[in-house]
C-alpha cells in the first residue's frame, strides 16, 4: 500500500502549512506524502524561513503553490491550516480545521476564503 497523501491547505500558503509539511514530511515523511498549499499564494513569509532554521529545518526548494495545482489528487480533503475563520475574513486563533475521514470540526457547504478570488472547494 502507498503512502497517504497530505495537503496542508491556507490562504496564502506562506507560513503555517509551509511549516506543517515540512514538519509532516521530516517526521512521518515514510508514511505520508506531504504537500501544501495556498487559496491565494503569496510567497513563503521571511519569519517562516527563519523559524524553520532555528528548528534545524530548511524549506530550501519550497514554494507558495496555489490550490488549482492539486485539484483532484486528493482524497477525501485536505487538512486546512489557516488561522481565519472562513468566509469572514478576521483572523481566528483557533485549532486548525481537519478535513478528512475524521472530523474535528465540519464545514458546511463550500470551504473559501475571502482572499481566495472566488476559488472555493466543495465539501
Amino acid at each position: 500500500m502507498g503512502k497517504t497523501k497530505v495537503l496542508f491547505l491556507c490562504t496564502g500558503n506562506s507560513a503555517r502549512s509551509q511549516m506543517a509539511e515540512a514538519l509532516l514530511r521530516k517526521y512521518a515523511g515514510d508514511r505520508f506524502e506531504v504537500y501544501s498549499a495556498g487559496l491565494e499564494p503569496k510567497g513563503i513569509n521571511p519569519y517562516t524561513v527563519r523559524v524553520m532554521e532555528e528548528i534545524g529545518l530548511s524549506l530550501d526548494g519550497h514554494r507558495s503553490k496555489p490550490l488549482t495545482e492539486y485539484m483532484g489528487q486528493f482524497h477525501p480533503c485536505p487538512i486546512l491550516a489557516s488561522g481565519h475563520r472562513l468566509g469572514s475574513g478576521t483572523p481566528q486563533h483557533q485549532d486548525p480545521m481537519v478535513v478528512g475521514p475524521h472530523l474535528t470540526r465540519q464545514p458546511t457547504g463550500h470551504l473559501s476564503s475571502p482572499h481566495s478570488s472566488g476559488l472555493s472547494v466543495k465539501v
